[in-house]
């Protein structure tokens, strides 16, 4: 893999190259020129690669329906009785 560097040639004799995958965000000026045998230099192929930052959206997170708070049953006022006791 090479790692490109700004102004800094590389030189191949393979006709791919593995490009670096940590090329940060943003646009990244490619040129390609190309010697022959007998020394000639082809004219310069220019490519302009954009790296994207991937983004994975998240899904919503459901959640039920809030239920009102539970009350304690109401017990009316007034004398209360011991189901062990005698009545008076």
């Amino acid at each position: 893999m090479a790692r490109f560097a700004v102004g800094q040639a590389i030189r191949s004799v393979e006709p791919t190259i593995v490009v670096d995958a940590g090329l940060p965000a943003g646009a990244h000026r490619f040129q390609l020129e190309v010697i022959d045998s007998t020394g000639r230099r082809s004219a310069p192929a220019v490519a302009v690669v954009t790296i994207q930052r991937l983004t994975i959206p998240v899904p919503p997170v459901v959640v039920p329906p809030l239920r009102p708070p539970s009350r304690p049953p109401v017990i009316p006022p007034g004398p209360r009785r011991n189901k062990r006791s005698k009545p008076k």
